[in-house]
């Protein structure tokens, strides 16, 4: 992206909607609780599950975090792009879902990186 100063690039990489992602995951849990009159935020629900999430298998799902309506932009363009999860069994619970969630985002970060290429040498601000 050029910046105002001539010959100053700046350079960007971004996941569409990777707070979509968690607010999607923590909504299939709030939308059962306030059925029941129960309110909690996002922040309550990630303290909730947290516990759950550390005692849940690392990679046991794979989770494609392509949740928006617009598809994807970063580090690919496909307005069909969609989410999804590969591996899911009987087994798996809700805090199987929202890990393979976290790790599907952690992944789409390091693409995006990745497809920035090498570290620059020289960082100004």
């Amino acid at each position: 992206m050029a910046m105002p100063a001539p010959g100053v690039f700046a350079q960007m990489q971004s996941n569409m909607a990777a707070t979509l992602n968690i607010d999607w995951v923590l909504g299939l849990a709030s939308g059962i609780l306030a059925s029941q009159g129960i309110t909690r935020s996002n922040g309550e629900m990630i303290a909730l599950v947290d516990a759950w999430i550390a005692a849940s298998r690392p990679a046991s799902l794979l989770y494609q975090p392509y949740v928006s309506e617009a598809g994807e932009r970063g580090p690919f363009v496909d307005a069909n792009a969609r989410a999804g999860f590969i591996g899911i069994s009987s087994r798996h619970g809700y805090a199987d879902l929202v890990r393979a969630v976290f790790e599907g985002l952690a992944f789409a970060a390091r693409d995006c990186y990745a497809a920035m290429g090498p570290l620059p040498r020289e960082i100004r601000l």
